[in-house]
């Protein structure tokens, strides 16, 4: 087993577009992991490599896990389900240590889409939903829809809740759920 982490952009505004060569140029091995981390998003956790492999060893019939983060659209991957506004960077270093002390391998199901800030499948859930849709200039909502096809299957979505990224998630907005000129 492989996992890959990489960081996709689309210049053609075809985000799934740009997922599916990434994923397709990676592995054919169906029990390969891939992880899309958005440009504006890290772990904290200098050993979070290792981290992922023991949990994907743990749960291997995973569909997609995803990180607990600081800010995202959907609150129910946030810690304790509310977006910060922290901009101390140590502060959420620290709160990284803690949830990597208290839940190493600790997961949470998620029985709906997710925001696709930091997030993983095998080559074989890829293959069994037939990969991302791709629609031109569409960068928006492309993993809300893998993720529900993924739903669909019947396959689980992983909350690592010992894994914890900082995302800039737009933290100079008002409002940052609205605030995406940059990607229409």
């Amino acid at each position: 087993m492989m996992i890959y982490y990489c960081t996709p952009f689309s210049l053609e505004k075809n985000l799934g577009k740009s997922y599916n060569e990434y994923v397709r140029k990676l592995t054919s091995n169906p029990n390969d992991w891939i992880f899309f981390i958005d440009g504006d998003c890290k772990a904290l956790d200098p050993n979070w490599g290792k981290h992922i492999e023991d949990l994907i060893n743990k749960y291997p019939d995973t569909g997609i896990f995803t990180a607990i983060t600081n800010r995202c659209g959907n609150r129910h991957q946030c810690y304790l389900g509310s977006r910060s506004n922290d901009e101390n960077i140590l502060h959420h270093y620290q709160l990284s240590n803690y949830v990597k002390e208290t839940s190493y391998l600790k997961v949470t199901q998620i029985n709906r889409v997710i925001s696709g800030y930091f997030f993983g499948f095998s080559r074989k859930t890829f293959d069994l939903v037939g990969g991302f849709t791709e629609i031109d200039g569409e960068i928006l909502k492309v993993d809300n829809k893998f993720s529900k096809k993924v739903l669909n299957i019947g396959k689980k979505i992983l909350l690592m809740d010992g894994v914890y990224a900082f995302h800039y998630y737009r933290l100079h907005e008002a409002d940052p759920k609205h605030s995406i000129n940059h990607l229409l």
